[in-house]
């Protein structure tokens, strides 16, 4: 592979209807695609990239002894990429800081921050030193104004600030900016709306439902009743992952759980009634789920057949024998017996609902193989 040439030009790009290019291992962005000024700044840069070369200021070592008696002044400095002439914009904190909450922020938090970059994407022309406190409550009411929450508009606000905390430490923003954006007030009660508070489903209406249920969901509400666990952590768990080696309480040792994050561990405990539940499906191999939908839609499906009136039918007892229809002998003998061409024009024209998918593609294979073709009906 050819050496890549240092002072090769960047090559322009489109990402998200922006124009974006690669110098110096940065992404940078210029602006909207298809906007005139846009492009005037990519080709200045380029400009500049070709006169200059990507030749850096030599960086001054820590034993340096200092220029000036004071020490500058780090809360005016505006950070700068792209040889440290251009300011850092908006949309380029976005861009890089989604990048890295795709791999280390789960799905429900980075969904939340893909919702606050959109918003955060109308100021993608201002820079981080311009972004104060001002712009980020008018994104605060408009949180309000679009129907949000009151807890969900201060939860997306802290999000930002926490944005321009993670790029203040990367040297994208400018120090002490996320404790300026944290000025902000909270959206107070009454400003925004509340949801209603979500109480506890009654046992009696519990104890009532139970009986018009499939057996499987039975024993999963009383396990998550029993044990207060989360649906997700009982649906993921497995027959190995159950300890039953003391008889009168059977212990489940969460592998993945919310709180794994905090080095935490997580147990639960199964009694006398909820080993009875449990017991029949620990039937199955180690790893597999001890609830499966599988399992579920094939009960579904035996309890249906029970309840059935009318007698089934001899295809009906079959099918469930044979899942995929086996390829048709007649037609498959008659292509592998014939070798010659003129021995299969007659089977040039072959209606379609006569042939299974398996016949359709043999025949292709061997019809193909003597110049000939078909003609489906």
């Amino acid at each position: 592979m050819p050496k890549r040439l240092e002072n090769a030009l960047p090559k322009p790009r489109k990402l998200r209807n922006s124009l974006v290019a690669y110098a110096d291992g940065k992404r940078v962005v210029f602006g909207n695609y298809d906007d005139a000024a846009t492009w005037k700044k990519f080709s200045d840069f380029c400009e500049e990239r070709k006169n200059k070369g990507t030749q850096t200021p030599a960086q001054p070592s820590l034993t340096d002894p200092p220029t000036s008696d004071q020490p500058p002044n780090r809360a005016s400095c505006v950070p700068t990429n792209r040889n440290g002439n251009t300011p850092i914009l908006v949309g380029e904190l976005i861009t890089q800081f989604l990048e890295a909450a795709q791999k280390t922020r789960n799905q429900i938090d980075f969904g939340n921050y893909k919702i606050v970059g959109k918003v955060l994407w109308r100021y993608r022309e201002v820079t981080t030193a311009d972004f104060d406190a001002f712009l980020l409550l008018q994104i605060q009411e408009g949180f309000v104004a679009y129907g949000y929450a009151r807890r969900y508009c201060n939860k997306l606000t802290n999000y930002i600030i926490h944005i321009f905390k993670w790029g203040e430490v990367r040297r994208l923003v400018p120090p002490g900016k996320s404790g300026q954006l944290k000025v902000i007030e909270p959206v107070r009660i009454g400003s925004a709306k509340d949801n209603e508070e979500r109480m506890p489903v009654d046992d009696d209406v519990v104890e009532r439902t139970l009986p018009y249920l499939l057996p499987v969901y039975q024993a999963f509400i009383r396990i998550v009743r029993a044990t207060g666990a989360r649906p997700s952590e009982i649906c993921r768990m497995k027959v190995s992952d159950v300890d039953r080696t003391d008889p009168k309480i059977w212990v489940y040792r969460l592998r993945h759980h919310k709180t794994m994050r905090y080095n935490k561990r997580r147990v639960l405990a199964f009694g006398m009634k909820e080993q009875v539940a449990l017991l029949p499906y620990l039937d199955k191999k180690d790893h597999e789920a001890v609830f499966s939908p599988k399992d579920a839609v094939a009960e579904l499906k035996e309890k249906r057949r029970d309840a059935r009136k009318t007698p089934l039918t001899p295809s009906q007892k079959e099918r469930d024998k044979n899942a995929k229809r086996n390829p048709n002998p007649r037609i498959k003998e008659h292509l592998i017996g014939h070798f010659k061409k003129s021995a299969t024009q007659h089977l040039k024209y072959i209606p379609r609902n006569r042939l299974g998918l398996f016949d359709i593609a043999w025949s292709f294979v061997c019809v193909n193989s003597f110049n000939s073709s078909f003609v489906f009906a």
